[in-house]
């Protein structure tokens, strides 16, 4: 699914929409993999630059994860402008693939890889 989402949003954004939801579903793991990916790119996860319509993809693979599953009508309108259906299939389902990885994640306790604790935030960093 992360291909499908590539290929309607380029590599950048489908990091960047995976990262969110990852974030929005508060899974240490998985948003610090994306983190890296982002950081590694050349872009801070905290400083982002970001198109409006950009900033409306990452809110609402967020609200998914955030509202386990319902997204505001303010939310989804633009997405529901911008995208076909079908387009808007494949980012709920990605979405709701990264909540139940983060969810699997999270349950089990997954610790954090070595490679992975140089991206971790600041303010997770103990």
């Amino acid at each position: 699914m992360f291909r499908e989402v590539e290929r309607l949003v380029g590599a950048r954004l489908a990091t960047l929409f995976a990262w969110s939801v990852s974030e929005a579903a508060d899974c240490p793991l998985c948003s610090t993999y994306f983190r890296k990916a982002i950081i590694e790119s050349g872009e801070q996860p905290e400083d982002l630059i970001l198109s409006e319509s950009e900033k409306e993809l990452l809110s609402f693979g967020a609200a998914i994860a955030q509202n386990k599953g319902f997204v505001h009508e303010d939310i989804y309108r633009p997405i529901g402008e911008r995208y076909s259906d079908e387009e808007i299939d494949v980012f709920t389902a990605f979405a709701g693939i990264m909540i139940a990885t983060n969810i699997f994640n999270n349950a089990i306790h997954t610790e954090i890889d070595e490679y992975l604790t140089p991206f971790l935030p600041q303010h997770q960093i103990a």
